[in-house]
C-alpha cells in the first residue's frame, strides 16, 4: 500500500513538473524551463518531449554539446515512431542552423522530411539552410514544394519571394509577398519586402521614361 502511495505522488509530481515545464517553455523562459526539465529527467528519462524542450533550451543558452546529447535520446526514445520523430531531426537541424553550420543542418532536416515528406515546415526550414549557403535555385525548389501543402503559412510566400528578389526575379517575388499578405494583411516582413520591390519597378519606370526623352 505504501508503495503504491509513492508510485502515485511520484507521477502526480511528474505530471506537475511536465505541465510547469511546458508552460515556462511557451512563455519562453529559460532558466525556469532548464531548472524544471533537468528535475523531471532527474526522475523519469524516459519522456521524449521533455528531453527536446531541454535540448531546445540548452540550444538557447549556448550548450549545444548538451543539447545534441538529448535530442539524440529524443531520437532514440522515438525510434518506433517515424512521424514524431521528424520533430527530433527537426530540432538537430535547428542546433546545427544556430551554429552556423547549415551544411550539417541541411542533412538533419533532409531526415525529418524523410519522416514528414508532406510537411511544409520540413522543406520551409530546409530552404533556409539552403538559402543561407547561396544555394538559391535549390532554396527556392524547396520553397515551392512547401506550397503544396497545408497548412501553408505566410512565411512560405516571404521566403520564396525572399530567392526570387535575390535572384532578381521582381515580378515573381512582388506575386509572392502580395499572397504572403494575403494570408496576413498585416504581415510587417511582407509588407517591407513588397515596398523594396515597388522601389525598384519605379526606379525602373524613370530609367525607361529617360530613355525616351
Amino acid at each position: 500500500m505504501k508503495a503504491r502511495k509513492t508510485e502515485k505522488l511520484k507521477r502526480s509530481e511528474l505530471q506537475r513538473l511536465n505541465k510547469q515545464a511546458f508552460s515556462a517553455w511557451r512563455q519562453e523562459y529559460p532558466a525556469h524551463t532548464l531548472e524544471l526539465t533537468k528535475k523531471y529527467l532527474q526522475a523519469d528519462q524516459e519522456n521524449p518531449w521533455i528531453w527536446l524542450i531541454y535540448a531546445q533550451t540548452l540550444t538557447i543558452l549556448a550548450r549545444y554539446r548538451e543539447s545534441r546529447t538529448a535530442i539524440i535520446k529524443a531520437i532514440k526514445l522515438l525510434e518506433k515512431d517515424k512521424y514524431r520523430q521528424y520533430l527530433a531531426y527537426a530540432e538537430m537541424g535547428h542546433l546545427y542552423k544556430e551554429r552556423g553550420k547549415y551544411s550539417q543542418s541541411e542533412q538533419w532536416y533532409r531526415k525529418a522530411i524523410e519522416c514528414r515528406p508532406r510537411n511544409t515546415s520540413g522543406y520551409t526550414y530546409l530552404g533556409a539552410v539552403l538559402a543561407r549557403q547561396g544555394k538559391l535555385k535549390k532554396a527556392e525548389q524547396c520553397y515551392r514544394k512547401a506550397t503544396r501543402f497545408k497548412p501553408l503559412p505566410e512565411e512560405v510566400h516571404l521566403n520564396l519571394g525572399n530567392v526570387l528578389r535575390s535572384q532578381e526575379r521582381y515580378k515573381e517575388a512582388e506575386r509572392c509577398f502580395k499572397k504572403a499578405l494575403q494570408v496576413d494583411p498585416k504581415y510587417a516582413l511582407a509588407k517591407r519586402a513588397l515596398k523594396d520591390i515597388e522601389r525598384v519597378f519605379s526606379m525602373q519606370k524613370k530609367t525607361k521614361s529617360r530613355r525616351k526623352k
